[in-house]
């Protein structure tokens, strides 16, 4: 009679602890999500701010170890390519950024190889020597191809343009 209680209190015992451990592990799987989500938005914005330095130096060896062999971008001026984002632009002769900020950026991961980066950028800078400045919205899709990040596609919804 001993044993058998002895039993059940163990049992019992077992009983709560694995209870416990059910109904705390929703929070533990959410705060390693948000861990890993925090890093992910950590390592995308620092590409995104290493993009827009690149466009300031026109470095376009730096840009191209940031975009996609299949990039594009999708903007007030059309569908342009990888190709277009690498020699015009910014990157061209005609267009300098003197300055860059971007605000509010958040990231939605979407699977372990795919986020969204999305945030409020403003510029200043020259087009064809004549100020330009505005502030646009900025979504910037990242895959992870062979271990790194790189942008697939940006899309930017020029506030000029909007009247806002």
């Amino acid at each position: 009679m001993q044993k058998l209680r002895s039993n059940l209190a163990l049992g019992i015992t077992l009983l709560f602890v694995l209870l416990v451990a059910v109904a705390f592990w929703p929070s533990v799987i959410r705060s390693a999500s948000a861990q890993a989500e925090n890093g992910v938005k950590d390592e995308l914005v620092r590409l995104e701010r290493q993009q827009w330095d690149a466009f300031k130096k026109k470095d376009k060896t730096a840009l191209a170890a940031i975009l996609a062999k299949d990039y594009f971008d999708f903007g007030s001026d059309g569908r342009e390519d990888r190709t277009f984002s690498l020699t015009r632009g910014y990157m061209s002769d005609e267009q300098d950024l003197v300055e860059f900020s971007m605000e509010d950026a958040q990231v939605k991961v979407l699977d372990d190889h795919t986020a969204l980066l999305t945030y409020r950028g403003t510029y200043r800078g020259t087009e064809r020597g004549k100020p330009n400045s505005g502030s646009a919205f900025y979504s910037d899709l990242y895959q992870k191809q062979n271990g790194k990040w790189l942008s697939v596609f940006t899309q930017d919804s020029n506030l000029k343009c909007a009247d806002m």
